[in-house]
């Protein structure tokens, strides 16, 4: 949760605040002026700093801040980190986050099975495919179960 909070304090930008990897910015880059791209690519260390100063915050929210821009293939920032190196409790903080750019971004038509398919076929590695298969047997859980002859 404190992550949830934190992580973009340093933002000063709305159009960068969507962004994932460098790729992406670099698709923007035509509308950012440099002052801003170099504060969004150091904006996970800075914002670390940031919550590293308050004794409240519990252990390792600075590193989930630190690398929750970074993606299970090494494209991320701003360390490039790939899914070996990515904590475990940032894993989980980067496939929520997903999840809810996914929502926003398919609207009505958003549904947790399609987003687990979309992560399942990225073959994320790590500990992300630890965090999608327990989500996977959650779901499995909570499917309705049927009879042995097929009728509800």
């Amino acid at each position: 949760t404190h992550a949830a909070f934190f992580h973009d304090i340093t933002m000063t930008s709305q159009k960068l605040a969507r962004i994932h990897t460098l790729e992406q910015l670099a698709d923007l880059c035509l509308s950012a002026t440099p002052e801003e791209i170099n504060r969004f690519r150091n904006h996970p260390i800075a914002a670390a700093d940031v919550v590293r100063k308050f004794s409240e915050v519990p252990p390792d929210v600075d590193t989930i801040i630190t690398q929750h821009h970074e993606r299970p293939d090494g494209t991320g920032f701003p360390r490039g980190s790939t899914a070996s190196y990515i904590s475990p409790l940032a894993c989980v903080f980067i496939l929520a986050h997903d999840f809810v750019d996914y929502v926003f971004d398919h609207r009505e038509k958003a549904s947790f099975e399609a987003f687990l398919e979309s992560v399942e076929r990225q073959n994320l590695g790590g500990n992300f495919t630890k965090i999608v298969d327990s989500l996977k047997a959650i779901r499995d859980k909570q499917q309705p179960k049927r009879s042995p002859t097929g009728r509800d």
